[in-house]
């Protein structure tokens, strides 16, 4: 038993190499279509909690400690 994407490039071939084509370009923009967004997703998430984080390694910065000895002692 095939599966539905088989069965549907079986159904596009047998129609035509255009029919192929089109399927291969439908496939490839929402492959970047969703790439793209999940980029742009992680792109704000950054914006918006990096400053926190900033804040946070200045703290550590600020009281002279060592990061190794921060990240061993699971300091924030």
């Amino acid at each position: 038993m095939r599966s539905h994407l088989e069965a549907i490039v079986a159904k596009a071939a047998a129609e035509s190499w255009v029919g192929v084509l089109r399927l291969g370009l439908g496939l490839l923009i929402r492959f970047f279509y969703v790439a793209f967004f999940r980029v742009a997703f992680l792109f704000l998430f950054e914006i918006r909690f990096a400053p926190q984080h900033a804040a946070e390694w200045s703290f550590i910065d600020a009281r002279r400690l060592d990061d190794d000895v921060v990240l061993e002692a699971g300091l924030p």
